[in-house]
């Protein structure tokens, strides 16, 4: 039996192919926001707690909170479409191969995604050979107008919850039968992602991230299967991408003691582990990072771009991570 091996990615992940860190995402914000009011708070905080506290106040009118949504909202498409060509930079063969393996031949793969861009869908058919699947309940549609701008087309999934109950246990039926299968799990929502019948985005952003996402029945539903397939002794989590500021993320992953985590990370080792310490759980989760476990690199350098070799690295987390024996290396 092949250990549980999970991917977790954050914004760090899509920045590698052309996507923003949470810093860039709040300044693009800034440079698109007009109302001083809204200017002053976003100087002081980042784009996440400016939004909790607009939301939730009186003190901001109709107009201030639907200026910032839309700012939001278009940094987020903005993204999607930096992100279209993200691959020209990349040995996809490398890459559809490390997507894979998280799809094993005994039971279905998971990986998960704090992220709400959309690049992993837009780019799934790179990935052949691979059985995708996002989990996500209802339609896609097309949002565009063909007579203004022909190239301007923007999917948006239509979310329903008419017979969720049914959906789900069809789903979770293939959980464990559904071999080289990946399902791919975004756990804050996404930004394309529309609530059936109503004007609702379905993603999670601000503070108070766990009452919001256990409150919605879809988000509610990806977090106990996150949960759950954090908890198994066998579970070996790499991480890509996430600057660990999520509570309710962090407490899950430390729950389990038996769990090893790798990390891939540009970040210098000494400055990622003392900034670790300052995050939510940071030091239990700097205990389960064991010794060589943590990669300093992105994911360009560590599996090459076609033109450039995969750095040393890449070997090593084929034996680590991956368990893969030299005859099975694709060098």
């Amino acid at each position: 039996m092949m250990p549980n091996r999970v991917l977790l990615t954050g914004a760090g992940f899509t920045h590698n192919f052309g996507g923003m860190l949470a810093s860039d995402v709040s300044a693009k914000i800034y440079s698109l926001i007009k109302a001083n009011k809204l200017k002053i708070l976003l100087e002081k905080t980042d784009f996440e707690d400016a939004y909790q506290t607009v939301i939730e106040s009186d003190e901001y009118n109709f107009n201030e909170k639907n200026e910032l949504n839309t700012a939001i909202k278009s940094v987020f498409e903005q993204i999607d479409s930096a992100s279209k060509d993200g691959l020209d930079n990349i040995n996809t063969i490398f890459l559809r191969d490390f997507i894979s393996w998280f799809g094993n031949p005994d039971e279905s793969g998971f990986i998960f995604t704090l992220n709400q861009d959309t690049f992993m869908e837009t780019h799934k058919d790179h990935f052949l050979g691979i059985a995708f699947d996002d989990l996500a309940p209802g339609s896609t549609i097309s949002d565009h107008n063909l007579l203004l701008n022909p190239f301007d087309q923007k999917t948006i999934r239509v979310v329903t919850y008419e017979n969720f109950e049914g959906f789900r246990n069809e789903k979770e039926k293939g959980f464990g039968k559904r071999k080289n299968h990946v399902f791919y799990i975004k756990l804050h929502g996404s930004h394309n992602w529309v609530i059936k019948d109503t004007p609702e985005q379905l993603m999670v952003i601000g503070r108070d991230k766990i009452n919001r996402l256990t409150s919605n029945t879809l988000l509610n539903w990806y977090f106990d299967i996150f949960q759950t397939r954090i908890a198994r002794n066998d579970t070996k989590l790499l991480i890509i991408g996430y600057g660990f500021n999520d509570h309710h993320i962090n407490e899950t992953i430390c729950k389990n003691a038996n769990i090893k985590i790798y990390v891939i990370n540009p970040e210098h080792p000494k400055n990622f582990f003392k900034t670790l310490t300052g995050k939510p759980f940071g030091n239990e989760i700097k205990k389960l990072i064991h010794d060589g476990n943590y990669y300093d690199t992105d994911l360009p350098k560590l599996i090459g771009n076609g033109k450039t070799q995969a750095n040393h690295y890449w070997q090593q987390l084929q034996f680590d991570f991956f368990d893969r024996n030299k005859l099975s290396l694709l060098l």
